[in-house]
């Protein structure tokens, strides 16, 4: 697999229904999203009426079984080379996207930080974090904030919702 620059953006959670929503219109092949459980995730975080069984299709997506306060799902976006949304243990949204990055170029970063700023401003963000593919989404403050191999910071998370 080509390296790839990860584009994550925070967003409060009193603005996650309307954030989701508009970041899968704009981005993710909803069509075809290479994993059938984003049908349970906008149910439950978009519309608000998520099915039975809709919660433990979603506890399957939180990295360990213990931890099902927060999870994120991996989709196939529309004109980049994935996206995924993460439900943070806070219960804030952060949306990504990946960029190509074969050679691992500035050009790509530089790309990345206009895309994270476009997107943060569309989606309502507060927040946003760049890094190489080897940043996982982040699905709760601290890890926001702990985040290693980052290539770009800007805004702030704790002008969003409750700590």
């Amino acid at each position: 697999m080509a390296p790839v620059v990860d584009v994550h953006v925070w967003v409060a959670p009193e603005n996650r229904a309307d954030a989701l929503r508009r970041f899968l219109a704009d981005h993710v092949d909803v069509e075809r999203p290479g994993d059938d459980r984003l049908t349970a995730v906008e149910r439950t975080y978009v519309h608000g009426a998520p099915l039975p069984g809709d919660r433990a299709l979603l506890a399957d997506l939180a990295r360990t079984p213990q931890d099902t306060g927060a999870f994120t799902i991996y989709v196939r976006a529309r004109e980049h080379h994935g996206a995924n949304v993460t439900v943070t243990r806070e219960g804030a949204l952060v949306v990504g996207l990946a960029i190509d990055d074969p050679l691992e170029s500035r050009v790509a970063v530089a790309e990345a930080v206009v895309l994270a700023a476009q997107l943060e401003a569309a989606v309502g963000g507060t927040a946003t974090l760049l890094g190489a593919e080897v940043l996982l989404p982040p699905q709760d403050r601290d890890e926001w904030r702990d985040a290693e191999t980052v290539l770009h910071r800007s805004g702030s998370i704790e002008t969003s919702g409750t700590d």
